[in-house]
């Protein structure tokens, strides 16, 4: 029986009536035609028609230390082909310069680089390229560049001819469609083609359900184009059979509102992370749409999605080689102007340092060349711009600096970019390893909440945990003092779906399978909605393009390697089509299967938006996406018939009576729309506010304070929080640098110890620092050993921001400390926990030592963390400062090197999805070290039932030894 929805949706498929014209040569006139060129380039790149030569033009400027070269691409448009050709002819000049170098080399680029040698710069030189022997079946394209020597180069071609006999091109089968992205607009004719004629072609059209609308024979057997009209808003799957040996890949599309009727306001919830600049770089995925320019179609995806917000990616070290130098940002400032002229505002941010920023390990410590990159780039950007992020994820690999030295550079940061635009805002890198981390807890008693204007973090938690997450954030908003801040997620997605299990189009990268699909397609709005009911201003989903990690298990994007979108897309869509400058008021709650959200329009009409609980709503793994957890429920409404739609815009209408509704409800999210007088049961959370820092009269923020310690008996532990020193003192190189144009005089106030060898006046040049060796001597308790540095400067009467250092002499205390050691050495103790296909533990009698070996042989994410479930109470970590243990390994690989190594203090004992706090320990080597994991006291230790310790080795065979595990407790714990 066909459902109301289905009869809705009813189409008829309409028979394309002209044949489609042979294939040929790009003409002469097309191949003089710069539109059809793509630029590709190491450097920045423009190409015009020359009139005076009557040549296609080519001008390029590298920037600093690149590697150049110069090749862009003639992209084959449809009706063209290269299949056939037996050469190719053209005249090449390059147009005469001071100061010639020559040439590397210079190459015809098709199949392979061809050489050829360019004339001496002013004269014309005629070429003909043999490209018989090529095999061009499915060539796409061909350039014609050069590797120049010189920092700028402009170069000219015409008479470009083809030779041979044209042939259709080799096409992959497929069903393709000259809608970008596979996106069709509301009332648009669908029209989709065959790339090859197969014998008894036959199609199914199906909506994102399942349910079958049409099928039919394909027109001429794919000869003709296949045409579908009067389909409505949603997602849509054709299916194909034929009676060949050729399987054509399932192709879906979705259908949107029309752009012209979209709204982009920019105080709206809804964003997404694009990456736009990096995951949309040519050939990160196909795009045989807008002659391959794959920026425009991400850019243009967001727009049609309605989604006002979009967070990029930039690079300081490819924009900026000399500090001398302007910044050169090419792509990244041309893919800023596309999105201002979608009306998308971009949340901009780097995390990178060139050389000359006197990078530490990743971080600068050049405070002068970090506030002059940021001004320079928030004057570049403007108001393409809706904020800036300072950094991305320091809390964990993207920053091994300790925590102070990112507070410093977060300083001059956030001047840099107020001293380009005040109004602004600008924050700190978003955090992401706990929002109430010993981390987190440094920075801010480093003063970042005086250089940050909201509250930024990241997560990939299941739903369910995100009240802990936020209750985390909270906390730590009271604790500095900002209470009131907006709270922004700039990163959100999910794991739910596990890892990816089908074969994608690009050889290594894992693809979605369908029920995966809709796993990802019912989180987006659940996702969003409990984001907003817990406070968040704003959510940026992790993310538009086409992008696998985990050695390409992953995968993440909403689009696919084809450039086509996922389910999720058409949902995206869906809910900014309704939400989009809507508020939510909070849930109405129906009964204990239902969830129910009441949203407050402009116009004083609210959306209902609805589903039935399910196990993505209460689970982080396992999903079982074929339980519909079907239910109905009743809603009071006033009399009359309401518009409604699924969760990927299919329409359709309810009827009240009596002042109810009767709805059935399913996992999936659906929306009801022109409803009035709802009541929220429980109302959302109140959004915070942006709020820079107002410094006060005696204050002086543009005076900063580092300082580098000699690493000789020091360590940098508790997540990149804390000193471990192994003496009773430490020498340090103290900074204090002034980012003003005006000298000052002034000295350092210190607490928590002395510092040997500080003048007691020190005066700040104009844009510069001052720099002392010293030597502290910490004034510490004498029961945990524990101390913190404080520096403040005071110049011409006003008060710097604070540097914080926390201490642990740890020599004292390793002599001093309760040990109690932790039963390690039974193989019988340890449960089996990675994605290795062969495990073997056992006690290893020549080492002393407890022994994994490991083996991949697979193609798959490698770790391996085997679980210890502790023995309670008496290994209880309840009161302990540390974990101390002996470890080596060895690997198939020469480096015996790491992506991660982990030790895991884990909530309950489920395996492997258990709630895990990631610990991290330095990666171990060939031979027996110790190393000792500061247990963090944002933890709640009385939760701590497991451990689990290991690695994600680099190499595909590992054994892994660990002996001597002990718990380290204070002097006097309990």
């Amino acid at each position: 029986m066909r459902s109301p929805i289905i009869a809705f949706v009813l189409c008829l498929a309409v028979y394309a009536s002209a044949q489609r014209k042979p294939e040929a040569f790009p003409t002469p006139e097309q191949l003089m035609n710069p539109k059809f060129w793509g630029r590709n380039s190491s450097g920045s790149m423009t190409i015009s028609f020359d009139e005076t030569e009557q040549a296609i033009r080519v001008d390029v400027t590298f920037p600093p230390k690149v590697d150049k070269w110069i090749y862009p691409p003639f992209k084959l448009q449809k009706g063209m082909t290269l299949n056939g050709a037996t050469a190719i002819n053209f005249d090449f000049k390059i147009l005469p310069m001071d100061d010639y170098k020559g040439l590397k080399c210079s190459h015809l680029h098709l199949k392979g680089f061809t050489p050829f040698e360019a004339a001496q710069p002013g004269t014309w030189k005629s070429f003909k390229i043999p490209v018989d022997k090529l095999d061009l079946g499915n060539a796409l394209s061909f350039g014609i560049g050069l590797n120049p020597h010189n920092h700028k180069i402009t170069y000219l071609m015409k008479n470009i001819t083809i030779e041979g006999t044209p042939k259709p091109r080799v096409r992959r089968p497929e069903i393709t469609t000259e809608a970008p992205g596979t996106v069709f607009f509301e009332n648009q004719k669908i029209e989709v083609t065959s790339t090859r004629v197969l014998d008894n072609l036959a199609y199914e059209l199906l909506d994102w359900k399942g349910n079958s609308i049409q099928k039919g024979n394909w027109p001429e057997n794919g000869g003709k184009e296949l045409v579908f009209e009067n389909l409505t808003t949603g997602y849509y799957r054709i299916k194909t059979t034929n009676s060949t040996d050729i399987k054509l890949r399932d192709f879906t599309f979705a259908i949107v509102p029309d752009p012209k009727t979209r709204i982009y306001p920019h105080d709206s919830f809804y964003a997404i992370d694009a990456a736009l600049s990096w995951v949309s770089r040519p050939g990160n995925f196909e795009c045989p749409w807008y002659d391959g320019d794959t920026y425009r179609l991400s850019a243009d995806l967001v727009a049609w999605a309605g989604i006002p917000h979009l967070r990029e990616r930039l690079s300081w070290g490819e924009t900026q080689a000399k500090q001398d130098e302007a910044p050169e940002y090419r792509y990244y400032l041309d893919n800023a102007k596309l999105c201002k002229e979608r009306n998308i505002l971009i949340s901009g941010m780097f995390h990178d340092a060139p050389a000359f920023s006197d990078r530490i390990v990743k971080l600068p410590s050049n405070l002068v060349a970090v506030f002059d990159y940021c001004k320079a780039t928030g004057e570049t950007f403007g108001n393409a711009m809706g904020n800036w992020e300072f950094w991305n994820e320091q809390d964990i690999g993207f920053a091994p600096d300790p925590v102070w030295d990112y507070a410093a550079a977060l300083k001059a940061a956030y001047l840099g970019f107020k001293a380009a635009n005040p109004t602004m805002p600008v924050t700190f890198g978003a955090l992401c390893a706990g929002p109430d981390s010993s981390y987190a807890m440094q920075m801010f008693n480093n003063d970042a909440a005086k250089f940050s204007d909201f509250f930024n973090y990241h997560t990939y938690s299941p739903i369910a945990g995100y009240k802990r997450i936020y209750e985390g954030i909270r906390n730590m908003l009271d604790r500095c003092g900002r209470k009131d801040w907006a709270i922004w997620f700039t990163e959100c997605g999910t794991n739910a779906e596990g890892h990816s299990t089908v074969d994608g189009v690009r050889k290594g990268a894992k693809a979605h399978s369908p029920e995966q699909e809709m796993i990802l397609a019912e989180f987006y709005p659940k996702s969003q909605i409990e984001h907003q009911m817990l406070g968040c201003s704003r959510n940026y989903y992790f993310i538009l393009g086409a992008y696998n990690e985990r050695n390409g298990s992953k995968d993440w994007g909403i689009m696919r390697r084809d450039g086509s979108v996922k389910p999720s897309y058409a949902v995206a869509s869906t809910m900014t089509k309704f939400l989009v400058n809507a508020k939510l008021q909070g849930e109405i709650v129906v009964n204990d299967k239902i969830k129910a959200y009441v949203f407050d329009k402009p116009d004083n009409s609210q959306v209902l938006c609805y589903w039935a609980i399910s196990d993505l709503d209460t689970k982080g793994g396992g999903i079982d996406i074929k339980n519909l957890y079907e239910t109905t429920f009743e809603i009071d409404l006033p009399d009359g018939t309401y518009k409604t739609a699924d969760m990927c815009g299919v329409p359709g209408i309810i009827v009240a009576t009596n002042g109810k509704a009767t709805i059935k409800a399913n996992r999936f999210p659906a929306y009801i729309d022109g409803i009035k007088n709802l009541k929220a049961t429980t109302p959302a959370i109140e959004q915070g506010k942006i709020i820079p820092y107002s410094p006060s009269q005696d204050e002086d923020l543009a005076v900063i304070i580092r300082a580098d310690f000699a690493k000789e008996k020091l360590e940098i532990t508790d997540r990149k929080s804390c000193f471990e020193m192994l003496g009773e003192s430490a020498k340090a190189t103290i900074q204090v640098w002034n980012l003003d144009n005006k000298q000052k005089t002034g000295r350092l106030v210190v607490k928590g110890g002395t510092l040997e060898g500080l003048p007691e006046t020190i005066t700040l040049p104009p844009r510069g620092k001052a720099q002392f060796e010293v030597t502290y001597i910490p004034q510490y308790d004498h029961v945990n050993y524990e101390a913190t540095l404080e520096i403040i400067g005071v110049f011409d009467d006003k008060s710097s921001s604070k540097f914080s250092v926390p201490i642990k002499l740890m020599g004292l205390f390793l002599k001093n400390c309760i040990s109690k050691t932790l039963e390690i050495d039974k193989p019988e103790n340890w449960r089996r926990n990675t994605s290795a296909q062969e495990y073997k533990c056992t006690f290893d009698e020549a080492e002393n030592a407890i022994r994994f070996d490991v083996a991949w042989t697979k193609d798959v994410d490698k770790w391996f963390y085997p679980e210890r479930i502790l023995k309670l109470p008496e290994e209880s970590l309840v009161g302990a400062y540390a974990i101390e243990f002996e470890v080596k390994t060895a690997q198939n690989k020469v480096e015996n090197d790491f992506a991660y190594t982990f030790l895991m203090a884990v909530e309950g004992t489920e395996r492997e999805v258990g709630k895990g706090h990631h610990l991290i320990y330095p990666p171990p080597i060939n031979e027996w070290e110790i190393r000792r994991v500061i247990l963090p006291p944002d933890i709640d230790y009385t939760k701590i039932y497991m451990l689990r310790l290991g690695c994600n080795p680099k190499g595909t065979e590992l054994t892994y030894w660990v002996r001597n595990a002990k718990l380290l407790f204070p002097k006097g714990a309990k």
